[in-house]
């Protein structure tokens, strides 16, 4: 399976989190309706923001869906970043 080169996965996280961002609108009007599509779809643009701050910092692509292992993998210097920018109130 060929990796998603650097430019490709910055524009499909770009993408994933446009949605989200969408989706979130339209799950505030008919929650039932698009609840479980807006977490597949925020959970993808995880992984695709992981992959990418992993990328960047060991230089190569990395495989995996799993978020966990992949928040693992992260730096914690970086993890320590990062956790303040999601959880933001």
């Amino acid at each position: 399976m060929a990796y998603i080169r650097e430019e490709r996965l910055e524009w499909c996280l770009d993408g994933f989190l446009a949605s989200c961002e969408l989706m979130k609108v339209e799950f505030e009007r008919s929650p039932g309706f698009i609840g479980i599509p807006l977490v597949v779809n925020a959970a993808f643009a995880c992984e695709l923001a992981l992959k990418r701050i992993l990328e960047r910092s060991l230089g190569k692509p990395v495989r995996g869906h799993e978020l966990r292992k992949l928040w693992d993998q992260v730096d914690p210097t970086i993890r320590k970043n990062v956790i303040p920018l999601v959880c933001a109130p």
